[in-house]
């Protein structure tokens, strides 16, 4: 049986077992948070729905320059983008997985064995 989500991130044990603690100190010990600018798009689809009110596009989209948005998610969520990991299709394998392991347990054994 074939487990490529779970074949990804074994690969790749030592780079996580390093990045996420440091991520981890970065935010719980250092105070500092992971945070990208809004593009154009985002905003303006703020517009659109009426969360942002401006006079002009053009005024939004200056305002947005400078609008920084914190990482929502988890420090696990980005790694499995980074490690190009699908983590619902990890969390199927791992059921598949554990659930083959348990079959395994419950057949019975040949004599002799």
């Amino acid at each position: 049986m074939s487990y490529p989500e779970c074949d990804k991130l074994k690969n790749r044990s030592d780079d996580w077992n390093t990045i996420y603690p440091f991520i981890e100190w970065i935010q719980d010990v250092k105070k500092y948070h992971f945070a990208r600018f809004e593009t154009d798009e985002e905003l303006l689809r703020r517009v659109r729905v009426g969360r942002v009110k401006v006079d002009s596009i053009a005024e939004a989209l200056r305002w947005s320059e400078h609008k920084l948005l914190l990482m929502s998610g988890n420090i696990q969520d980005l790694l499995y983008e980074y490690f190009d990991v699908n983590p619902a299709e990890l969390e199927r394998e791992r059921r598949e997985l554990l659930s083959s392991l348990r079959e395994a347990e419950v057949v019975p054994r040949e004599e002799g064995d």
